[in-house]
């Protein structure tokens, strides 16, 4: 595979060795939820609140500037790239630029800073942010199911043997962790009875699985592949454990502030309508997702940039929806003690989806 285990995999693999001594071990808030900002929404699945009809059309003008920064850098995102690369956001009067950035914790502390008003995350950190009393919203979803496959050494034959086991995830908070949450869960475990380790990213990941100096993993699309050829295999994969393989992977965020101004609701509306069209180009159109996956990913073997779109596009769902599932299964993985008796409904809002319609062909 010339772009992807070729110079930059080398390169990575002699960096990794180093990096991975630095990996740090897990350490999640545990703090009690702060009440929740009034909102002067219906609770979401209600009808849109009066006065905040926009358009479906973007008005006259210059387009509106929108960086959106996203994670994670993998073909997930490809509902994302396909919509930019192919203009479904121009055509909605928006100037998207896309910025990667390494977690969602990340992401979402920038977003209540204020740097940045719409966002491509995971749902745990989103949930975690409400909890602990912040305006964090989900307002849809291009992936609700866990993309990544558990992977081990060869004498893990069960969830349960993970028990003293070294796991290391790209960034605490990162769907990655908490696919390793939920593999120490189906096994009857608990978080702290394996050590989770940081790794900083998923080459790094897969260095410490070749180097020993880790046991198991969850991995995407093509690193599995790689995880074969190293000895390992593959566990249960999460397509067949029911609630603990769903959870909102690749999901748009906002602050719930700042969708209450009219003008920022139209952009979310907008955004949404791009985004949507990516979503129907990841699932139909293989062409234009391939060269997506290229262009970002930097893998130029025809085979792996084929066989990954095809693995990704089972994953792509017919709507942007939020499912409710996925939110009640991720809120049994949080590590607050609210998590378990918070109602799903408060971590997300279909209306702004159910609005937009069907895609555009």
């Amino acid at each position: 595979m010339r772009g992807w285990q070729g110079a930059q995999w080398g390169r990575r693999l002699a960096a990794g060795v180093v990096g991975v001594m630095a990996l740090a071990a897990v350490a999640c808030s545990g703090a009690a939820p702060a009440a929740r900002p009034s909102a002067p929404e219906p609770a979401a699945g209600g009808p849109p609140a009066p006065g905040l009809a926009v358009s479906a059309q973007p008005a006259p003008g210059e387009p509106i500037k929108l960086t959106v920064p996203y994670t994670p850098l993998a073909a997930s995102s490809l509902p994302l790239w396909d919509a930019a690369e192919e203009g479904r956001f121009t055509k909605y009067g928006l100037d998207v630029a896309l910025e990667y950035v390494g977690g969602a914790s990340a992401i979402i502390q920038a977003m209540v800073g204020g740097q940045w008003d719409v966002g491509i995350i995971s749902g745990g950190d989103a949930a975690l942010n409400r909890l602990q009393g912040g305006d964090m919203l989900l307002v849809g979803s291009f992936v609700s199911n866990f993309t990544l496959e558990p992977w081990a050494k060869p004498e893990i034959t069960q969830f349960s043997d993970l028990k003293g086991k070294v796991i290391p995830v790209t960034r605490f908070g990162t769907a990655s962790y908490f696919a390793a949450v939920a593999m120490l869960a189906a096994g009857g475990l608990q978080r702290d009875d394996a050590t989770i380790l940081q790794s900083g990213g998923t080459q790094e990941t897969m260095t410490a699985l070749v180097a020993g100096q880790a046991d198991a993993a969850p991995l995407g699309y093509p690193w599995n592949l790689e995880a074969r050829k190293a000895g390992f295999h593959r566990l249960t994969p999460f397509t067949e454990l029911g609630d603990y393989g769903l959870f909102p992977q690749n999901v748009v965020g906002v602050r719930e502030s700042w969708l209450q101004e009219p003008r920022n609701r139209d952009v979310a509306l907008r955004f949404l309508r791009g985004l949507d069209e990516g979503r129907a180009l990841a699932k139909s159109d293989v062409a234009v997702s391939k060269a997506s996956l290229q262009k970002y990913t930097k893998v130029d073997d025809a085979a792996v940039l084929q066989e990954t779109v095809d693995f990704y596009r089972a994953y792509f769902p017919d709507s942007l929806e939020v499912p409710e599932q996925s939110i009640a299964s991720m809120l049994r993985l949080l590590d607050n003690p609210a998590a378990a008796t918070a109602d799903p409904k408060q971590f997300y809002d279909n209306r702004l989806v159910a609005e937009i319609g069907p895609p555009a062909r």
